[in-house]
């Protein structure tokens, strides 16, 4: 696919307003309010490209993934492609998000199981969690609230822990605008999981904090993979006995 056509696409898109694209083979509503202040990146088709690219190098046929920060549902569905929907769990804080992740999943009779919650790690995890909601949903967060910032709201934990001891998967796809550094520095072990897909936001945490956080994961055995980083995305690795 040439970057010249994906200009005239969305080139055509700006001017057609339509309520829907397709991206990576799949449907996308762009026209609901929610997400309506971000569909540039649709139109041109930068949404999430970059974790997009590196869960296809990295997932494997049985893979069992567990997507956190799932956003409008797109990357859980790309994994699903791959490994089926049974085996894609998806989280997302925004309740707002999650409903458009829901539509989008059934407009591709993907039925995915998203749920709306922030999962946390340590031995006394909280019963909620705050959660900054922006207006452009991609910068909402849960380590504070940005420019724009529109609500605070309190979102049902999810422990992390558990659901790598009861559902067992084998990648974690992250994307949660910094909040990585607590949920991951806190976790004590991983189970099967053999692969982290992850966008390090080292411009909100500081650079100091995320390779910390790199080390510490160096000393579960991941390890960086030199060929699949894009941007600030990149994959961590491990073998597994």
């Amino acid at each position: 696919m040439s970057e010249f056509a994906r200009r005239i696409r969305a080139r055509y898109r700006k001017i057609t307003k339509p309520r829907q694209v397709t991206l990576h083979g799949l449907k996308v509503l762009v026209d609901d309010p929610v997400v309506a202040a971000n569909a540039k990146s649709f139109y041109k088709e930068t949404y999430e490209r970059a974790e997009i690219e590196l869960l296809r190098a990295t997932l494997r046929p049985g893979d069992r993934v567990i997507e956190i920060g799932a956003g409008v549902g797109l990357t859980a569905m790309v994994a699903a492609k791959i490994v089926g929907v049974e085996n894609v769990l998806a989280f997302e804080a925004n309740p707002a998000v999650m409903e458009v992740a829901r539509k989008n999943a059934s407009l591709n009779e993907m039925p995915i199981d998203f749920r709306n919650e922030i999962l946390v790690s340590g031995e006394q995890p909280p019963a909620t969690v705050p959660f900054h909601i922006n207006k452009n949903f991609i910068s909402s967060t849960t380590v504070g609230g940005r420019d724009g910032e529109a609500d605070v709201v309190e979102v049902k934990a999810g422990s992390l822990e558990r659901l790598l001891e009861d559902w067992k998967p084998t990648v974690l796809s992250l994307d949660i605008e910094g909040f990585e550094i607590e949920l991951l520095g806190r976790l004590q072990g991983y189970g099967g999981v053999r692969a982290i897909v992850m966008e390090l936001h080292d411009h909100v945490v500081g650079k100091t904090k995320a390779d910390a956080l790199l080390d510490q994961l160096g000393q579960h055995g991941f390890q960086q993979n030199p060929a699949l980083v894009v941007d600030k995305t990149l994959v961590l690795e491990r073998a597994l006995g």
